[in-house]
This record gives C-alpha cells, sequence and structure tokens, in this order.
C-alpha cells in the first residue's frame, strides 16, 4: 500500500505522508552522515528528529535498486512501521513510500508466527466437563 509521496528536497526527499487512521504528516529522508559497516544509508527525520533508517537493497534477481527499512513512533504496532522507497510509476512524483506487513522469522522446523492470534488465554470453563451447552 503506498502511503507516500517523495520529492527531492535541499537535504535528500521530503514525502507527503498519509497513513489510513492518522493525520498526514511528512518525512525527510537524509543520507545517514555517519556511514557505518553495517549502518544504514539513509535517516528518516520526522520535524528535525530521527524516527528511522532505511538501507539500500539490490534485488538478487536483477531489477532496479529501492531503499527498505522503517519509521519509529507510538502510533505504529510495536513502535514500528516497516516501509520500502521505490521510484515512482506516477507522474508527479519521484519517489513512493509503501507500507509492507511485518515478516515474523520462523526459527529451523518452527510454523510461522500468526499476528492475528489472541496472545491472550481463553477463558476458563464456566461448566463442567460434562456440560454440552456453549456457555455463550
Amino acid at each position: 500500500m503506498r502511503i507516500g509521496i517523495g520529492k527531492r528536497s535541499e537535504t535528500g526527499l521530503r514525502f507527503d505522508v498519509d497513513i489510513p487512521g492518522l493525520a498526514p504528516f511528512a518525512i525527510d529522508l537524509e543520507k545517514n552522515p555517519q556511514q557505518a559497516e553495517r549502518g544504514p544509508d539513509w535517516v528518516a527525520l520526522y520535524r528535525g528528529e530521527r524516527c528511522g533508517a532505511l538501507w539500500k537493497r539490490v534485488p538478487k534477481a536483477g531489477g532496479e535498486a529501492y531503499l527498505s527499512g522503517n519509521l519509529e513512533g507510538p502510533a505504529f504496532p510495536d513502535g514500528r512501521l516497516e516501509i520500502a522507497v521505490f521510484t515512482a510509476k506516477r507522474e508527479g512524483s519521484q519517489k513512493d513510500m509503501v507500507w509492507r506487513p511485518r515478516q515474523e522469522k520462523a526459527g529451523a522446523g518452527d510454523q510461522p508466527a500468526r499476528r492475528d492470534a489472541p496472545s491472550v488465554q481463553p477463558p476458563a470453563s464456566r461448566g463442567s466437563e460434562e456440560d454440552d451447552e456453549i456457555p455463550f
């Protein structure tokens, strides 16, 4: 889902971000001045404060490079929203910011985690084990 449209700015890229359920806001992407070996290539700024990071990715199968990373903030589930930035295919914008669902990584032999599964235990039975009626 596209959540932002970006254009060049004096310091990098400026995105007008519109996420359903939140007021529209602006995010600036600037090249990371502190390039470390595994550090982000770009930093995301909200009103001048760092609120995320992105890394340059090149598809293994070939194709155009893109940025992948996250935005951080209290309005997002688990405090983080995973995003990607691509060259725009629509006129009037230079880059598209898209949201992508967070991917839970399963270990060897594990089943993939379900994000829609409840995290609480079901309530204890109200009737006896011999009770065939459903309590609701």
